[in-house]
């Protein structure tokens, strides 16, 4: 069972140093050059959008210490914050309703609905190519936090027939944001934009890549299953 109390005096000093850190690294870097498939994407956007998307991005951990202490212990991370999984009218729906049917009920991919919030605290996609018999391969893992408007995305790998479905789980921290395989460029463009009309802010790997303290890192050994040590895994946690 998590402590709050613990938990906000544990990450005072680690949450506040990563965002400034995080904060001046994204000032310097702001402008710096994109991957191939980065740049073709903004330049197919519509200014009004690719701009609402940069600024999404690039504002994302200015928050208090408590809001982000409030997203490790799985609650909201404002009073105000319309979904709380930890109640019996979650509001799930209400408020990722839309989002839920444009990542299931899409004309540009295939996914798999993996998780609801049952047993995490946040919602996640395995999104893949809409091809006939493709059935493994990569595909895009989209994670979209219940505690608050952040979301990640990465590549990782899927296997399914007639009655199985197997992916292969969180994408490392320093691959947050990578898309490698050809046919999934297009799925890429597509969450972006389904993420950017939720409203929703992308974490990048310089935040995501940042080691938890040595106690934040044994704790979540013994209850997450997105096993990993960084501040990915204090956001996006699953258990059983």
């Amino acid at each position: 069972m998590r402590n709050p109390g613990v938990v906000s005096r544990m990450l005072t000093c680690f949450y506040a140093s990563a965002a400034v850190n995080w904060f001046e690294n994204k000032v310097n870097q702001f402008t710096a050059a994109r991957t191939p498939c980065e740049t073709r994407a903004a330049q197919s956007r519509p200014r009004c959008l690719q701009a609402h998307i940069e600024f999404q991005t690039s504002f994302l951990f200015m928050l208090t210490q408590e809001e982000l202490d409030r997203i490790f212990a799985w609650n909201p991370y404002r009073d105000d914050w319309p979904v709380n999984r930890n109640v019996h009218d979650d509001n799930i729906g209400s408020h990722y309703g839309e989002l839920i049917h444009s990542l299931t009920h899409n004309n540009f991919f295939e996914s798999y609905y993996s998780e609801d919030g049952g047993m995490a605290n946040y919602l996640e996609f395995v999104c893949f190519p809409l091809e006939r018999n493709y059935e493994s391969g990569y595909a895009i893992l989209v994670c979209i936090s219940l505690c608050s408007p952040y979301a990640a995305y990465g590549q990782t790998t899927f296997h399914k027939t007639n009655n199985f479905f197997g992916w292969g789980g969180m994408f490392p921290a320093e691959d947050i944001g990578v898309i490698t395989d050809p046919r999934l460029v297009k799925i890429e463009q597509e969450i972006r934009l389904i993420l950017a009309r939720q409203g929703l802010f992308l974490i990048d790997s310089d935040l995501a890549c940042q080691p938890l303290p040595e106690e934040i890192a044994l704790q979540l050994e013994s209850e997450n299953h997105n096993e990993g040590r960084q501040y990915l895994h204090s956001i996006f946690q699953k258990s059983d």
